[in-house]
Order: C-alpha cells, then structure tokens, then sequence
C-alpha cells in the first residue's frame, strides 16, 4: 500500500511543477502582449535570421536536375519490354502448371500416335468391332 502511496505522491509532484511551469509561460506571455505594439506580436517578436557572410552555400541550378529527354524515353521503353516479358512469362507459366496439374490423368499434348500398352485413355480401352456373323446356309444341314 505504501509503494501505491509513494507513486501517487511522486505523480502529485509532477504534475504541481507542470502546472508552476505553465503559470511561468502564461506571465510571460501576458507581460509580451502588453509591452509590445500588435503588429510585433502578428508577425513574431524573433528577428531576422543572420545570413553568414563567408562561406556562403552554393545554390544549384536549375540545369544541374534537369534530364535528357531521349534517355528517359530509353528507359521507359526498357521498362516497359522488360514488364511485358516478365508478365508473359508468368502467363506461360501459369499455363504449363494447370497443364500438368490439372490434365495429368488426360494428356493433351505429347499422346502418343499409335494405341500401345501405354496409352492412356480416360474412358476405358476402345471398344473393337464385333465379328460378323457366319452366314445362313441356303439350304439345312442333312443329318
């Protein structure tokens, strides 16, 4: 309980020198507001910025960013082949894994010509012709 009651205290403490410090800036303030004329308050009572005389830092031009225009058509184009390719290519391989993944049991392409024992038909071996049959002799049999 008496730790509960120290981490109170300490936060008591904390937050009384906020709220000293705020008073501070508040009189600060108020005491700028009635010294200084309302135009030195609307644009900022800081001065201007000191420019350093020596060693005054270089601007660069213009010219210095500027790019040549058939380059950036180069590497467009570049760009744009390179997508093309690599997009087709994941077409093509898209393709090749439905192929093999999913019509494995029912080869499309490389189906051998000719009917073998490895050749693979999805609906069973096809079906041979019937035999016809004998023809009736004209005339019956003697016994």
């Amino acid at each position: 309980m008496s730790d509960r009651l120290d981490e109170l205290r300490k936060q008591r403490a904390l937050v009384q020198q906020h709220l000293t410090w705020l008073d501070h800036e508040i009189a600060a303030v108020t005491v700028n507001r009635l010294t200084l004329p309302p135009f030195a308050i609307r644009q900022g009572t800081r001065g201007p910025i000191p420019v350093p005389v020596t060693g005054a830092v270089p601007v660069p031009e213009l010219s210095d960013f500027q790019v040549d225009p058939t380059d950036v058509q180069v590497d467009t184009r570049k760009g744009c082949i390179l997508y093309a390719a690599l997009a087709f290519l994941v077409l093509v391989l898209i393709l090749v894994a439905i192929y093999f993944l999913g019509y494995r049991d029912n080869p499309v392409l490389f189906a051998p010509s000719t009917a073998g024992p490895t050749m693979v038909y999805p609906a069973g071996p096809p079906k041979t012709a019937p035999t016809p049959a004998k023809p009736a002799p004209a005339t019956p049999p003697r016994k």
